[in-house]
């Protein structure tokens, strides 16, 4: 009998081994997606770009640096997610600012969570930042707000909760149960949540189903997210509203299956002066799923109402008038400036006046030229706008004073005044 029980014991311990130590199975986003080829060559191109690191106690940061604009914008993701979840707003937003888009390493608490960001800002020289964060991004915001208001300056929580006792009430014996499930069972259930759950939320997005997949299918390890749950769970006392000072945002879904209508409703109530915006039957995930529309919510808080002309006025600038005269391109060029439009420059004392006809003439004949071009203010009062910017051929540089005046929904340079620098 006891040969009997000795054997017993050996399968069952057999089977248990078996049970914890079998392999993550491992998808691409390639393999999961099933939408158009142009979102995921966007992507495959984007997590080609160069990303930084630190190492803070020990654990390394990676993060992402890219965009040419004045101000500052971090952008925090949420639990299930890394910096890239982002690429779509940060392609679309890189020139109007300069973007930090952070991964989070395995740490247990927001207080580790907020060093590394912090510690991220100090290297990069950025004394005040504008900033998003979704989901758990946007709880970790609120305690940024709450630690280093100083660092802050215009603040967008969006699909996310304020300090509550009611996660860590339904999900407290959860989070002590889950440092011991084995890897792949965890992830098998959070790709159960995600196919159930999140994705119908979301009309069945291509996108949102094959990202947050390649997550669970070994992007994301067990002790990010072990460390996430954790900081999800972890309460704190939220700023005084009388104490904020930023602007302040708060983007919601009305149907967001991941954010019960009572947790919206209460952070709405901890930031009485909030500006709000509601999306109509986008799920949680908006950024992923409607990526132009949240765009531009974004670029008009954080801009102003002149956010969507300044970006029509630089898209304009970059795609026609630079490119136009790199390429020796006489219709991009002609794109830019209105039939009529004029560039006046001063040599001797004397003024010289060139009619747009006259100068595309000269740029087809010159053709293409090497240089490096740089967009260096742009100000904007109703239809009428003034840019300054830079062409460097190296021996010698112009600077260029450009008044535009929008028509029929359409900006179009009238004026081009140039000195050489």
């Amino acid at each position: 009998m006891k040969k009997v029980f000795k054997i017993v014991g050996l399968i069952l311990m057999l089977i248990l081994a078996v049970f914890f130590l079998m392999l993550m199975q491992h998808k691409s986003f390639d393999e999961l997606y099933t939408g158009d080829e142009k979102t995921k060559t966007e992507l495959t191109k984007f997590r080609t770009y160069p990303t930084k690191s630190i190492s803070l106690n020990g654990v390394n940061w990676n993060y992402l640096d890219r965009g040419t604009g004045q101000q500052t914008l971090l952008m925090l993701h949420g639990m299930g997610g890394a910096y890239d979840i982002w690429f779509q707003q940060i392609n679309a937003l890189a020139s109007d600012f300069r973007i930090i888009a952070v991964t989070y390493p395995p740490t247990r608490s927001l207080d580790e969570l907020t060093a590394g960001i912090i510690e991220i800002l100090d290297r990069e020289g950025i004394e005040k930042t504008n900033i998003i964060g979704t989901s758990l991004g946007g709880y970790l915001t609120q305690f940024l707000l709450k630690h280093f208001p100083n660092r802050l300056e215009k603040v967008i929580i969006a699909n996310s909760f304020p300090p509550n006792h009611q996660l860590l009430a339904k999900n407290g014996n959860l989070a002590k149960v889950v440092p011991y499930v084995p890897e792949w069972l965890l992830m098998k259930i959070f790709r159960k949540n995600i196919k159930t759950k999140v994705v119908p939320a979301a009309n069945n997005n291509p996108l949102v189903k094959a990202y947050l997949l390649e997550q669970d299918y070994g992007l994301m390890s067990k002790e990010q997210f072990v460390g996430r749950l954790q900081c999800v769970l972890q309460y704190f006392e939220p700023a005084p509203a009388n104490s904020i000072t930023q602007d302040v945002l708060i983007i919601e879904s009305d149907n967001d299956p991941l954010i019960p209508p009572d947790l919206r409703d209460s952070l709405k109530m901890f930031y009485p002066t909030a500006q709000i915006h509601t999306f109509h039957n986008t799920g949680h995930f908006t950024y992923l799923n409607k990526p132009n529309e949240y765009t531009n919510v974004i670029r008009a808080f954080l801009l102003g109402s002149n956010g969507q002309a300044i970006h029509a006025i630089k898209s304009l600038i970059n795609k026609f008038y630079f490119k136009g005269r790199k390429e020796g391109n006489v219709q991009l060029l002609a794109t830019a400036f209105d039939e009529n439009a004029s560039l006046i420059t001063v040599k001797n004392n004397e003024e010289i006046v060139t009619s747009i006809a006259d100068y595309l003439k000269m740029v087809g004949a010159k053709g293409s030229v090497t240089c490096k071009t740089e967009i260096l203010t742009i100000n904007v009062a109703g239809t009428i706008a003034m840019a300054k910017t830079r062409f460097d051929y190296g021996p010698v540089a112009y600077i260029d004073f450009l008044m535009l005046e929008k028509r029929n929904d359409t900006w179009k340079i009238k004026l081009k005044l140039y000195i050489k620098e």
